[in-house]
């Protein structure tokens, strides 16, 4: 077969129409990339309340809208998606179906391409082989999502991995990969606009954490370090990410007296992000789980200095000399890394290279390569 490919991606959101709001920037930069060379198409379940289409990125974006809340909610959402997917393929029949995430979104691309007689590729992009129901995360955590995990994963021809952890979980649920459907293909960074930015050694310190204020991200042991990162010496933290707890981590730390030191800068739009790891002297991250983890890969091509726990990417990074692992939900530890990097400014100036160096292959150009890779060698079986 020759001509472009007409792809079909499904995910639940993440494609707001400025691609500043509601937008997942490395969604976003992928789309951007395959429409180059496919003619690509979005299916979002979650991005607006009423189903419309828009022209964005080089692609067009189908979003389906929500089904109202009530019995079988998410049901209903496959369903919504697998209806559209299948009125557009009639019009212009898909060469194949991607599913970001491998819940509803997943599900209904995989159920969409055995219908149609196409192949699948399914992406394991959050925590949606995970199961933490203490904290309520998880796809595992509920009979529906394990459902749609395994029928997404038996369906799908390829299933990409973004980290080792995740091709780890993907090789011991598919008993070891007898027919070599798992692909390493991780998303990409737009390394030109994360760049190193030196200053002068500084009497106070910023570090800097971002993500979305949520459990499990875990900014309660971040807190904590950081109260015994100041009883050794002075920093200050800056916190970037929609608080989704309603305030309660902010009520904690002003009880505990961290008010003129910590800074609340909430969601930040992708395009503020660079300024602020700019600014930063050191990233900390403390998340109990990452598929991946994007934002170490812009704080590591921003030329910072990571402290992070053994989440997604970050284990490799360790191997690489790019950042340092801390234990999960041990303050005590985090702390002590963070001390030790911001006492010693050559080792930081050493991580810091050394994770500019690793990000570098993390590079959108070649991260969305190995996806519209994927999907050449699928259109030729």
């Amino acid at each position: 077969m020759s001509g472009r490919l007409h792809v079909a991606l499904v995910a639940p959101g993440g494609l707001g129409p400025d691609g500043q709001h509601r937008t997942i920037p490395a969604l976003r930069d992928l789309v951007i990339d395959l429409a180059r060379d496919a003619d690509v198409e979005v299916f979002l379940l979650r991005q607006e309340r009423e189903a419309v289409s828009y022209d964005a990125f080089g692609a067009k974006i189908h979003a389906v809208g929500e089904p109202a809340p009530g019995r079988a909610v998410r049901v209903r959402g496959t369903l919504r998606l697998l209806h559209a997917l299948r009125r557009v393929h009639k019009r212009k029949p898909f060469d194949l179906f991607h599913g970001l995430w491998t819940q509803e979104s997943g599900a209904a691309a995989a159920i969409a391409a055995r219908l149609t007689g196409r192949n699948a590729v399914a992406s394991v992009m959050g925590g949606e082989l995970e199961a933490m129901p203490e904290i309520g995360f998880g796809g595992e955590s509920s009979a529906f999502g394990r459902r749609m995990n395994r029928l997404c994963l038996d369906l799908a021809a390829r299933v990409t991995a973004g980290s080792e952890p995740i091709e780890e979980t993907l090789r011991a649920r598919l008993q070891g990969d007898p027919r070599g459907r798992i692909v390493r293909a991780p998303l990409g960074i737009d390394t030109s606009l994360f760049l190193p930015h030196p200053h002068p050694e500084r009497h106070t310190p910023l570090l800097l954490a971002a993500g979305s204020i949520n459990r499990v991200k875990d900014h309660e042991s971040l807190f904590e370090a950081f109260r015994r990162v100041r009883r050794k010496r002075p920093a200050r933290l800056l916190v970037a990410g929609e608080d989704t707890l309603q305030g309660e981590l902010e009520l904690k730390t002003r009880e505990a007296g961290l008010t003129s030191e910590l800074v609340w800068f909430g969601f930040a739009l992708p395009r503020e992000m660079p300024a602020l790891y700019a600014e930063a002297d050191l990233f900390v991250h403390t998340s109990r789980f990452e598929s991946q983890g994007v934002v170490l890969l812009e704080a590591a091509a921003s030329g910072l200095p990571i402290v992070s726990t053994a989440v997604g990417i970050a284990q490799e990074m360790e191997r690489a000399g790019a950042a340092r692992i801390v234990r999960p939900a041990d303050p005590d530890h985090i702390a002590d890394e963070i001390v030790r990097l911001l006492d010693d400014p050559a080792a930081r100036a050493a991580l810091g290279e050394k994770a500019r160096l690793f990000a570098a292959g993390f590079d959108r150009t070649i991260t969305s390569a190995k996806f519209l890779e994927i999907y050449q060698e699928l259109r030729r079986e």
